[in-house]
């Protein structure tokens, strides 16, 4: 993505001063003040730092000098290398600077002492300035591939997955080192552009991004690539949709929460679709209902919770069932896995009805053995609680609600 740099020309940053102060510029009072009753002027305000576009350019690994003041640290080269700013106590107390990577094909480091370096990624901008003796940045943004074909490098011996040693984007010493810290970094790093009406050196394409080894090289490092994985969330639990006793809802004929192929927690709310069911999963999604959760009207034929083929739902706390479909389910299991964690206590609120409380079907696998029912005088109505076909396997089955006898059919065990 090129970002150009949003700064307006020094005259008109004067003009902006009296309100607010910009790369450091103090800020003044919309009045001017009154001469003092000596009639002796007040002291001159203290010099102007702008941004004057002072061309600097830099083709190899460098450190910035208080002399840089106010200029464009312009990146060229065609190389990956470092850009150094050191401890800001080093620089005038309102120094700033525009960096600039000018390069098509090569990032750059941006290394700031005590603070946050980063990736600066081909025509990237960003403004660098030293605010109340600490670095603080402007304009940083994860880069937008080109459209068409792209290439992210691997090399086991010569690359290196150590933030800020290699960007990639070449062969060799410039190549990251595993594939499986490729996949993460081009995540971290990237967005993938999905303009195909674009047009460029894609040919109107969206992007379509390669990591490549390098030729007849072994990686011994093992892939493992999930959402649950992510830099810097790793195991999955930094995600947390906290319903703050809302209600997630869907007027359409969609789930109120899917999850395909990613990992996530919610909790504290009411979850309801009255034109579809409440959370589908599947496709190696997890979900994970944590305290307080509600499940409200559903539609016929759906379900509160309907898990497709790889879909795994675990329930660790109690939670509640509101409402229900004669013609629905709570819970409806089709090669997926439904776990409990713990105690779990379910509460009726209001007297509910469904086709089957829970229908397993496609070597499906649910454990409901740490499941306690609280009817509190309610009533949960269905043709049958427990409906079992294809292998699928229930255990803790006589915990579920509803009138009627449990059914097994075709390799059904309910346990």
């Amino acid at each position: 993505m090129r970002v150009i740099p949003c700064f307006f020309c020094a005259a008109r940053i004067l003009a902006c001063a009296r309100v607010i102060g910009i790369l450091g510029i103090s800020a003044m009072s919309a009045a001017e003040p009154a001469l003092p009753a000596t009639g002796v002027a007040p002291a001159a305000p203290a010099p102007v730092t702008a941004w004057n576009n002072r061309r600097i350019a830099r083709s190899s690994a460098a450190t910035v000098t208080p002399a840089d003041n106010g200029g464009t640290l312009a990146l060229g080269g065609k190389t990956f290398y470092r850009l150094t700013f050191s401890a800001p106590k080093d620089y005038p107390p309102a120094f700033a600077a525009v960096v600039l990577n000018e390069d098509a094909s090569r990032a750059k480091f941006i290394v700031l002492a005590g603070g946050e370096s980063f990736y600066l990624w081909p025509h990237q901008a960003v403004t660098v300035f030293n605010q109340n003796n600490a670095w603080q940045t402007m304009g940083r943004a994860k880069w937008e591939l080109p459209t068409g074909p792209f290439t992210v490098h691997t090399d086991f011996v010569h690359g290196s997955d150590k933030y800020g040693e290699a960007d990639g984007l070449e062969t060799g010493s410039g190549a990251l080192k595993t594939v499986n810290h490729a996949l993460y970094f081009v995540n971290d790093q990237f967005c993938w552009n999905p303009d195909g009406a674009t047009p460029g050196p894609g040919g109107g394409l969206q992007s379509r991004l390669t990591v490549l080894m390098a030729p007849g090289s072994t990686d011994t490092q093992y892939v493992h690539y999930a959402m649950h994985g992510t830099r810097g969330a790793q195991g999955g639990a930094a995600l947390t949709i906290d319903l703050n006793r809302g209600t997630l809802a869907s007027p359409i004929k969609q789930p109120a929460l899917l999850v395909w192929s990613a990992f996530i927690m919610i909790r504290n709310g009411t979850l309801t679709a009255p034109k579809a069911g409440g959370i589908d999963v599947f496709g190696g999604g997890r979900i994970y209902l944590q305290d307080g959760i509600t499940f409200g009207p559903i539609a016929e034929g759906n379900a509160h919770v309907r898990l497709l083929p790889g879909g795994y739902v675990k329930f660790v706390h109690d939670y509640t069932i509101a409402a229900g479909n004669p013609k629905g389910f709570h819970i409806q299991n089709m090669h997926g896995t439904v776990a409990s964690g713990g105690s779990i206590t379910v509460t009726i609120a209001d007297n509910v009805a469904f086709q089957y409380t829970y229908f397993g079907t496609d070597l499906s696998y649910g454990n409901c053995g740490a499941m306690s029912v609280r009817l509190g005088g309610h009533v949960v109505k269905t043709k049958a609680p427990v409906y079992l076909d294809g292998n699928s396997v229930l255990c803790g089955s006589a915990k579920i609600p509803g009138t009627g006898s449990i059914v097994a059919v075709h390799g059904g065990q309910a346990l």
